[in-house]
């Protein structure tokens, strides 16, 4: 008999099916010793993006559509920059040692603790997701 790994197993859950069987029946994912509060609207950051996701002090999630550019501070933190539309130049203040980062569309730039302002640059209409640990 044949193992399945357990990452199989979950992905056959989250499917909507039992792993090996039909997956024509959704079926709903339990999470267990996780509570999650109302779905709510979008709310404006002060930074122009949008919260999607505000569970502090653990995880963050905004919406930015980039337009003329967009300035980010890390205050100490990582930041996940992922792009979901377009093509974006990320680059921080290096004196001019360290080259733009170009991510396109599907791209994740991981931004380090260590780096005080990160910089995002469009290249036409581009929309980013930040993502951080909270504060």
């Amino acid at each position: 008999m044949r193992r399945r790994s357990r990452i199989t197993s979950i992905v056959g859950l989250v499917a909507g099916g039992p792993p090996g069987g039909s997956c024509s029946t959704p079926r709903s994912l339990s999470v267990r010793g996780v509570q999650l509060g109302p779905v709510t609207v979008p709310v404006e950051t002060d930074d122009g993006g949008h919260w999607l996701v505000k569970a502090e002090p653990f995880f963050r999630l905004r919406h930015y559509a980039v337009g003329d550019g967009l300035r980010l501070r890390t205050d100490g933190a990582f930041k996940l920059a992922t792009v979901i539309k377009g093509q974006a130049a990320v680059g921080w203040r290096s004196g001019g040692q360290d080259e733009l980062c170009i991510a396109r569309q599907g791209d994740t730039v991981l931004v380090p603790a260590s780096c005080p302002e990160v910089y995002i640059s469009a290249v036409g209409d581009t929309r980013v997701l930040i993502s951080d640990p909270g504060r």
